[in-house]
């Protein structure tokens, strides 16, 4: 399996990577500001991120129109009329069938808003589309391909799937609030958990906010995984106790 864990210059694997270590400390993150949306009373902004944004639909069915009526008066005419529009109607069932297909459709950029409650993504026409934590039936993550998949109970909506670079920020702290401090023990985010060298932690912050990242949260992100670090450099410098004369 490929590594999911980011190469250098990757603000939003650092930053996801940072409030996971920050989060197993028990850090409360900081407020996100965003300006203008009215949220649930207790409501918290976690992040808002750039995503790629599809439906699993099926397409329409094809539109055949009304067939004409087969107006021929020579027997061999109409029976090669009659072959012309089986083969014309043979086309449309497979046009049919293959449009029947669930597939990913709509796909489009997308600002996303992850928050305590509830996962949004804003509208093409203006407005924003809320996918609550509550309705979840599936919530996948994917840290290698940067793709998260939700359904729905009751298939209330077409699933949802987000793409892209912020992915890992969207999956953390959606899967705060799905699994509580069971995601501390979910394999699929364990890469967010593992050290990482410091040669490694280059972004700077004018490649976050370029990113999308608000400088007040990566800088709290990386305080903390800076602090980890250091920690587990000093354990292991330590020499055992059996040694210690």
């Amino acid at each position: 399996m490929t590594d999911p864990r980011a190469a250098p210059h990757d603000p939003w694997w650092d930053y996801a990577h940072g409030c996971a270590t920050a989060l197993t400390q028990g850090r409360e993150p900081p407020a996100h500001p965003v300006h203008g949306l009215i949220l649930e009373p207790g409501e918290r902004v976690r992040t808002h991120a750039p995503a790629v944004y599809s439906r699993l639909q099926s397409g329409p069915p094809s539109d055949r129109g009304g067939r004409a009526p087969i107006m021929a008066y020579n027997p061999t005419l109409m029976l090669g009329t009659m072959a012309v529009q089986a083969i014309a109607d043979r086309r449309r069932n497979r046009q049919d069938a293959q449009q029947a297909q669930p597939e990913w459709r709509m796909t489009r950029p997308a600002s996303v808003i992850t928050t305590t409650e509830r996962i949004m993504c804003n509208r093409p026409d203006g407005g924003w589309l809320s996918f609550w934590y509550q309705d979840l039936a599936e919530h996948h993550i994917d840290l290698p391909r940067r793709t998260l998949v939700m359904a729905f109970h009751h298939n209330q909506c077409a699933p949802v799937r987000l793409q892209g670079p912020a992915v890992p920020a969207i999956a953390l702290w959606s899967a705060v609030q799905v699994y509580g401090d069971a995601w501390k023990n979910d394999p699929r985010l364990a890469a967010l958990l593992a050290p990482r060298p410091a040669q490694q932690q280059r972004a700077r912050e004018t490649t976050a906010s370029a990113a999308g990242l608000s400088p007040e949260a990566y800088q709290w992100a990386q305080q903390h995984a800076a602090a980890h670090r250091a920690r587990t450099e000093q354990h292991r410098t330590q020499p055992t106790s059996g040694r210690q004369l």
